[in-house]
């Protein structure tokens, strides 16, 4: 079990008001940086030519990815010390960075001077789709939350890899080596090792862990698919386009909180960390695209569990956060890395 670093009390976290300025300030930021984007088209054309994985690009997103993965969990380890509701909080954070990510396509389609395709009904509606699942990956897993621990939660999501390669194999028709399914299984195996907790379970809580993690499986490989089929669309279009449907699922959140708690968006009152969450999670939006596009769902979701290992559990270790102590983590963290960084290496060409 992870133990409070700065104690068993909870941390009052310093509140930044008014909302409305600050949030008009940052999505500001986020439109320039979007017109600054616009600027290095060049690398869009390098998105769909950065196979094989050995690549330099391919290696630079994923390891972009592992860091943006992994600084979303060391912010929200710090941030869980609030006193905020879980689920609110979540909404709040996935709504508003929704938004901020889509300030920075609307720069992005300026710089090409055709804002208007960021609001072109029929790529919307192409893109709900995963983005749907997404967001509903979140609706779910903010659920099984408030039925099960954490710990479990994580235990039990690990589990999506495996019918994510089965997925994606179907819809890209791509073949399976049996010693593909060794390291993926390892891999599970290891991750769940690694994230295993003693706390109890309920049914509903492991029901609602399973819907989430379908979602997830189908919005990564629908995603995938999407996004490379039309590789020729600019990636931060492709990423804005999806984000609508995201951001109405973190509406629904907000109001099934709402109907359960009697919690409300109280906007006004975020603190400093919060809005650093928040902007972290639009440009890890971004990035999640980008590394679905150009390196894949399965190698992203594999970066995703090596992020939990290096550096997440190394930072959370050297703060005092985990324990260096415990033997059998280290050992399922070697397998995940290990395994993960096999299995990449072995598809590489």
């Amino acid at each position: 079990m992870v133990r409070s670093w700065l104690g068993p009390e909870k941390v009052v976290m310093p509140i930044l008001e008014p909302f409305w300025p600050v949030f008009l300030v940052v999505g500001t930021g986020f439109y320039v940086l979007g017109l600054a984007l616009g600027k290095t088209r060049a690398f869009e054309s390098k998105l769909s030519a950065c196979q094989p994985p050995n690549s330099l690009l391919y290696i630079s997103i994923f390891v972009v990815y592992v860091i943006s993965y992994s600084s979303q969990g060391l912010i929200w380890e710090f941030h869980k010390l609030s006193e905020a509701s879980l689920l609110v909080v979540q909404a709040q954070i996935v709504l508003i960075s929704k938004l901020l990510c889509m300030a920075l396509g609307i720069g992005y389609a300026a710089s090409l001077g055709c804002s208007t395709r960021c609001f072109e009904a029929r790529s919307i509606a192409r893109y709900s789709l995963p983005g749907f699942c997404f967001g509903f990956y979140d609706v779910f897993r903010m659920m099984a939350l408030l039925k099960i621990s954490a710990g479990s939660v994580q235990v039990l999501l690990q589990f999506q890899l495996i019918p994510m390669v089965l997925l994606r194999s179907l819809v890209f028709r791509a073949g399976i080596q049996p010693s593909d399914w060794t390291l993926l299984l390892a891999v599970t195996c290891g991750c769940a090792g690694f994230q295993y907790t003693h706390d109890a379970t309920c049914a509903l809580g492991m029901a609602y862990t399973a819907v989430s993690m379908g979602f997830s499986v189908v919005g990564n490989v629908l995603g995938e698919y999407l996004l490379t089929s039309e590789h020729q669309e600019p990636v931060i279009l492709q990423n804005t386009w999806s984000l609508a449907s995201e951001a109405l699922a973190a509406f629904v959140m907000v109001l099934l909180d709402r109907n359960m708690n009697g919690s409300v968006l109280i906007l006004p009152k975020w603190s400093p960390l919060i809005w650093t969450l928040v902007a972290a999670g639009a440009l890890h939006t971004l990035v999640s695209t980008t590394a679905c596009k150009a390196i894949g769902s399965v190698p992203k979701t594999i970066a995703a569990n090596i992020s939990t290992v290096f550096p997440t559990w190394l930072v959370l270790m050297l703060i005092g956060v985990e324990s260096p102590y415990d033997v059998p983590k280290i050992l399922f963290g070697l397998v995940v890395l290990t395994t993960s960084a096999t299995f990449t290496l072995k598809n590489a060409s």
